[in-house]
């Protein structure tokens, strides 16, 4: 009785976490982003796949102005999946791939590990 009891209470600490990170402004916000890449990446977590592959690419082919570094690995995570969403998955992998390479290199900056 007691094991289903702390089961029954882990398992609602962990859905009233999950429900106070969803609501969490915090998680939803990138430091440094511009209005239209806040925009785009509102439209990645809506599941809007086409506004993201069509959007991003002219957010990510600005140049690099040092600010830039905690949002663009998100944008290009959320552009290679959002064209993986839309069965393109050949123009998505180059996307992934610089986007994990930069979360890696922003956590290691960071002091984080890989």
């Amino acid at each position: 009785m007691e094991i289903l009891l702390g089961v029954v209470a882990a398992v609602t600490l962990g859905v009233v976490w999950t429900l106070a990170l969803r609501r969490s402004g915090r998680r939803r916000t990138v430091r440094g982003a511009t209005k239209r890449v806040r925009a785009l990446l509102d439209c990645y977590r809506r599941a809007d796949w086409a506004s993201v592959a069509v959007g991003a690419p002219e957010a990510l082919a600005r140049p690099s102005d040092g600010a830039d570094q905690s949002w663009r690995p998100a944008l290009e995570l959320a552009l290679g999946q959002s064209l993986v969403e839309l069965d393109r998955p050949y123009e998505a992998i180059g996307h992934l791939e610089r986007g994990l390479l930069l979360q890696a290199a922003l956590r290691r900056a960071q002091g984080g590990g890989d």
